[in-house]
């Protein structure tokens, strides 16, 4: 239970019984605790499959970014694809800005721009600060969208409000060049 060290005891043993006893929410919540604290990241697999089994787009989109990276599993873009659908389709903002990642590079798939736009304008809707970033860059550079400063400002802007760096140097990079 190492990985359950960032909540009290109470709570850990709490959440951990859930987990145990079958709740999806609390797999998830079991899982990404394992995964984020550097713990057992088998551990962590295991109760994020669970998780995803039970169709929680957490659970999915955590065992997605597992098979994306090939961590405790064997690499698999196309696993990860399948699961950060899942997730995405859900609304899980982290696993839509994962699918523009994707669409974006090219990881498994053909590089589609305008999917990447699609899967990061859902995650930046829902204020996800690297897709608010991705979303300004493709209108900053009319990848995917039509080139439009305005809106590539707009999003850089909400980026970097939500603590992205990049968002904030695109962001000074736009209103400087209004000035020259």
């Amino acid at each position: 239970m190492a990985g359950l060290m960032s909540l009290t005891d109470w709570d850990g043993e709490r959440i951990l019984q859930q987990a145990i006893d079958g709740d999806a929410d609390a797999q998830a919540m079991v899982a990404m605790a394992f995964y984020a604290e550097g713990g057992d990241g088998f551990a962590a697999k295991e109760w994020a499959e669970k998780s995803a089994n039970q169709g929680n787009a957490i659970g999915q989109g955590l065992l997605g970014s597992l098979y994306f990276d090939g961590e405790y599993v064997r690499q698999s873009y196309d696993e990860a694809l399948r699961l950060y659908r899942l997730s995405a389709n859900q609304g899980f903002s982290s696993s839509q800005n994962a699918l523009g990642e994707m669409y974006y590079y090219g990881y498994g798939v053909d590089v589609d721009f305008a999917q990447a736009a699609y899967w990061f304008r859902k995650a930046a809707d829902q204020d996800h600060g690297e897709a608010q970033y991705s979303l300004g860059y493709l209108y900053h550079y009319g990848q995917g969208l039509e080139q439009n400063t305005d809106l590539a400002k707009y999003w850089y802007g909400k980026a970097c409000d939500n603590g992205s760096r990049d968002g904030c140097l695109g962001y000074k990079e736009l209103i400087l060049s209004a000035v020259d």
